[in-house]
């Protein structure tokens, strides 16, 4: 049996009726691409409606206008994060990352607390990484490295592990990440950027393998835009620890090696003390301030350094899930293992802004729901925008309710429950 439309006039009054039973709920709604389109109408300078419309256009699929309006948006609002965040996805996606990485760059001019400058840098921070690795990839091949000389930065690369006991088997990713961020704390050092220091990890297996000699460190070095370069091995025997760290000058054909043993219980003095010997191959003088800073030791858990380790090795192969998921571990450990912490925050936003750019977008563009938020007004003008499309001039009351997706929001309505059976028992109806 054909299923009904109802009336014209019952259409009518309903269409009247829902958005002023909407309004009684409350006053917190999304706002429809229709109500955005007349902000902008009103107030071409609406910076906050040209984003929110951008949004909706994503969200539509409409990229292109979705980038001409957020392009407006970031014009009027520079400092709008989530604008140049939408803006870059949206011109990444209808170009390519080139084109969007200067969008991304502008990060640094969104204030720290807009919770959308991180993501900027992620996006961006995976955008170089990929293309660093491709002009490293193709220098090698070419053979058309230049050599790099007076920059002054110090690359550190992982110590490469030679024990037998496999649990120890990241420690060195682990101690080259602690050196590095000790030799940054030094106020007179700059240590090369982690993003060049990843691609250079994912393209030039020299580097993983922590292997450094005369022969390799030059190669490595003008990869990195170094000038300096530390490295070395790592060897756990039973109990025994020993470090052997190797420092590279520009220019030398020595490299200097520094050595620390000592039980693995021991692991953290060793640490410090490779630290220091390297500061001095290095001929650095310290400060009191940095002196200060660098007697700090991140965490006394060896278990936490061992997860922390091996977070690092999944971020090297772009498994940022799995790294924030051992940095996490890491942190629940030892609460006080702040590196860890940060490192699982910064992971954790790359695992979610990684990706195509189509879909990070459409992820990004999907609407917030606002504090207050009156579902049923929302519901509400959703189906009163229904019903007004199903209503004009010639409609006929009793034509059959059409299928699929011409049904309107509603759908095709479902038909009636058969009735029970009397006397029947419920659970034993079918």
């Amino acid at each position: 049996m054909p299923r009904l439309l109802p009336s014209p006039l019952i259409l009518a009054l309903l269409t009247l009726a829902l958005p002023t039973l909407a309004a009684c709920t409350g006053p917190a709604r999304v706002a429809t691409r229709a109500d955005l389109e007349a902000r902008v109408a009103r107030d071409p300078r609406d910076g906050e409606a040209l984003r929110d419309l951008g949004a909706a256009l994503a969200r539509a699929g409409q990229t292109a206008a979705a980038r001409d309006a957020l392009e407006r948006a970031v014009e009027i609002r520079p400092t709008d994060g989530k604008a140049l965040y939408l803006l870059g996805l949206a011109t990444e996606t209808l170009s390519t990352p080139a084109e969007a990485e200067p969008v991304y760059a502008r990060y640094d001019r969104i204030p720290r607390e807009d919770a959308y400058r991180d993501s900027l840098r992620a996006r961006l921070g995976g955008i170089v990484r990929t293309r660093l690795q491709a002009e490293f990839a193709g220098a090698l091949a070419a053979d058309t490295l230049t050599q790099v000389a007076g920059t002054g930065a110090i690359g550190v690369l992982p110590f490469a592990y030679r024990g037998e006991d496999a649990q120890y088997a990241a420690l060195g990713r682990g101690l080259a990440e602690v050196l590095s961020v000790d030799l940054a704390s030094v106020s007179s050092l700059t240590v090369v950027e982690r993003v060049r220091l990843e691609a250079l990890l994912a393209e030039y297996d020299l580097a993983r393998q922590g292997r450094l000699d005369a022969a390799t460190a030059p190669r490595a070095g003008q990869l990195l835009r170094a000038d300096r370069l530390v490295g070395g091995e790592v060897d756990v025997r039973g109990t025994t620890l020993r470090i052997d760290a190797a420092v590279w000058s520009g220019g030398s054909d020595e490299v200097a090696v520094e050595q620390a043993e000592g039980g693995v219980a021991e692991l953290f003095r060793l640490q410090k003390q490779t630290t220091r010997t390297v500061l001095e191959a290095l001929g650095v003088a310290l400060s009191p301030e940095d002196q200060a800073r660098l007697d700090v030791i991140p965490t006394d858990d060896l278990t936490a350094f061992l997860l922390f380790s091996r977070g690092l090795l999944d971020e090297d192969r772009g498994d940022y899930a799995g790294a924030a998921r051992l940095y996490a571990d890491a942190a629940r450990r030892d609460p006080g293992f702040a590196l860890a912490a940060e490192r699982r925050d910064e992971s954790g936003l790359s695992a979610r802004t990684a990706g195509p750019a189509r879909a990070v977008l459409a992820s990004a563009a999907a609407p917030t729901t606002p504090a207050g938020l009156d579902l049923v007004g929302l519901r509400a003008d959703e189906i009163a925008a229904s019903l007004r499309g199903n209503i004009g001039p010639g409609t006929d009351s009793r034509e059959a309710l059409v299928e699929g997706n011409q049904a309107g929001i509603l759908g095709p309505l479902p038909d009636p429950p058969p009735p029970p059976t009397p006397g029947g028992n419920r659970g034993n109806q079918r």
